[in-house]
């Protein structure tokens, strides 16, 4: 994978589509290594990203930079490198009853087949995350429907509120320092407003500093700090959505510099017409409120 200068040419952020998936795989593994799911291999990660790109409250948009130089005075093409992406729900609890639903047997064969060529890993799956798994695998019926969170069951029992989730987000460090990250959060919290949702959150590796640091610049509050399921501490980042918050005005801040070559683009939503069913075979699986752990 070629490494862009952010200084050097420009940048595109728009929808993922299913060919950015052998990229945004590839990243993932390499950038944000910690959890289960990036040691479950190449081919699973982009199962699992390829659920974001369809799906009522999925999120999946990836920065782009040209390819080769444009010709003077033209437009350039953005069809270079995948620099970096974003993966995250709109309504989180939505999300994972969804993947549950509809995707409960193709989860299960995926990760058994990925953890069969992984004894190692397997016995740390059986040790740390099996009976959860399993226990939310079981607890729905094939078919079964859940109220959207937020609302009342058929029961007349209300949801918990809709929380926006940030899955996962990695910008390759060549291309640091433009405004990407910045832009693909900012990106992020606009349309999760926009799908009612009156908070978002993340979490991050606790000895992250710079990532603390960079979150807590862009006006997200810390909250606690917790050991995850393979025992490192990481600490709860969240963001206030409620009409009138301030969103997308971090350019004003002095210490985070966004480059105006940062163009968006999102007029499609992943690219459902070329790639048929190919999503719908995908495998979803819960990533809880965390985005860097399995």
């Amino acid at each position: 994978m070629n490494q862009l200068g952010p200084t050097a040419r420009p940048l595109l952020i728009r929808r993922a589509q299913y060919a950015d998936l052998p990229a945004t795989a590839e990243l993932h593994a390499a950038l944000l290594p910690h959890g289960l799911f990036p040691r479950l291999g190449a081919g699973f990660l982009q199962r699992w990203h390829a659920t974001y790109l369809a799906g009522e409250h999925a999120v999946a948009y990836v920065a782009v930079g040209p390819r080769g130089q444009a010709a003077p005075g033209a437009a350039p093409t953005f069809d270079g490198d995948v620099v970096g992406f974003l993966l995250g729900a709109t309504d989180q609890g939505a999300h994972v009853e969804a993947v549950i639903a509809a995707h409960r047997r193709e989860l299960v064969l995926a990760g058994a087949a990925a953890l069969l060529v992984r004894p190692a890993l397997a016995v740390h799956f059986l040790r740390t995350r099996a009976l959860r798994y399993l226990r939310r695998l079981l607890r729905r019926r094939p078919g079964a429907r859940t109220a959207p969170t937020g609302q009342s069951s058929a029961d007349g029992v209300a949801t918990a509120p809709p929380v926006a989730v940030v899955t996962a987000v990695a910008v390759v460090p060549a291309a640091r320092g433009a405004g990407v990250g910045v832009r693909l959060l900012e990106m992020f919290l606009v349309e999760a407003r926009s799908a009612g949702a009156p908070a978002a959150e993340l979490v991050t590796q606790a000895d992250r500093e710079g990532a603390s640091a960079f979150y807590t610049r862009l006006g997200w509050i810390a909250q606690d700090v917790h050991p995850d399921h393979d025992g490192a501490m990481v600490r709860r980042f969240r963001r206030d959505l409620a009409t009138g918050s301030s969103l997308g005005d971090n350019r004003t801040d002095p210490d985070i510099r966004t480059d105006v070559r940062v163009r968006t683009d999102l007029s499609q939503r992943g690219d459902r017409g070329d790639r048929g069913d190919r999503a719908d075979r995908g495998e979803r699986t819960h990533r809880g409120r965390r985005s860097e752990r399995g």
